[in-house]
């Protein structure tokens, strides 16, 4: 008999209840009520990117920290960032940007933690037990490798408030940008008096029609010109006639990167509209 074949199979793992046994030690609590029925589907599934739901995970901000997931639970706050920029981008403001941000990284853990959490177990059974339960010491190794720390989930909140701050943007670049909205708004309004005054030169009387986007192919309706070249965040911007006799006019402009500020022009005998306060001269709320 081949004394090497004893202990070949013995030193394997004998099946499911073995493997099963490995990964309850990995995970530690939760087993028996959530993972063994998360993990028997994920095994089961043949997608890649199959994920099962995990509440606590969708729930608690640092659940991935706590299970030592530590690429996963930084790649969180990227695609948050990620997702919260480019919705502002598109001129959403601040607010719903922000909640759809967070929102979606909690789907994304809640969907994928299960998952991620498997490949890390059987990553580790299979680096700390190669031979299975028939290594004494497999089940108290792999124990210390897994399980839920409650100073992980604290040491990664603390170092975000560390080191965060360090990478937002400087005051003076906020200032800088809010400067710059500030500038394509006023420039609009500019824009904006001049095509008034050239209107109530031909026809002695202001439009209300002047305003809003920029026409359609084939419009010949009259439009107030944009900046040349254009501000940045121009494209969207709105810019609202609010009075046009043949007496006067005003108008204000808004941008959804500044909420709560508010550019205002006036022309002729007007009427003012704050922060506006000398005809032709466009004014903006601090």
């Amino acid at each position: 008999m081949n004394p090497e074949t004893p202990a070949a199979s013995a030193g394997a793992p004998s099946g499911d209840a073995d493997a099963d046994a490995l990964l309850a030690a990995f995970v530690g609590a939760h087993w028996e009520s959530h993972y063994r029925r998360s993990f028997a589907v994920l095994r089961a599934g043949r997608a890649p990117l199959r994920g099962s739901w995990n509440w606590t995970a969708a729930l608690v901000p640092f659940w991935l920290a706590s299970r030592r997931l530590w690429a996963y639970q930084l790649l969180v706050p990227v695609v948050w960032a990620g997702l919260t920029a480019a919705l502002m981008s598109a001129g959403l403001g601040w607010a719903a940007p922000v909640a759809l941000g967070f929102l979606a990284a909690a789907a994304m853990k809640g969907y994928w933690a299960d998952r991620w959490l498997i490949e890390d177990a059987q990553r580790v059974v299979r680096a700390v037990a190669p031979e299975g339960v028939a290594d004494p010491g497999a089940l108290v190794r792999i124990g210390k490798r897994g399980g839920v720390s409650l100073w992980r989930a604290l040491f990664f909140p603390l170092l975000c408030v560390v080191v965060f701050p360090l990478l937002a943007p400087p005051k003076s670049f906020r200032d800088t940008t809010k400067k710059a909205y500030i500038a394509a708004m006023k420039c609009e309004l500019w824009t904006l008096a001049v095509a008034e005054s050239s209107y109530f030169h031909d026809r002695r009387t202001y439009s209300a029609d002047l305003a809003g986007p920029p026409p359609a192919a084939g419009d010949s309706g009259l439009r107030a010109p944009r900046c040349t070249p254009p501000y940045p965040g121009s494209s969207a911007m709105w810019v609202a006639i609010g009075v046009a006799t043949d007496s006067g006019w005003n108008a204000t402009a808004t941008h959804p990167a500044l909420p709560g500020t508010r550019c205002a022009i006036f022309g002729g005998a007007g009427p003012a509209v704050a922060p506006a306060t000398v005809a032709g001269e466009p004014r903006c709320t601090p």
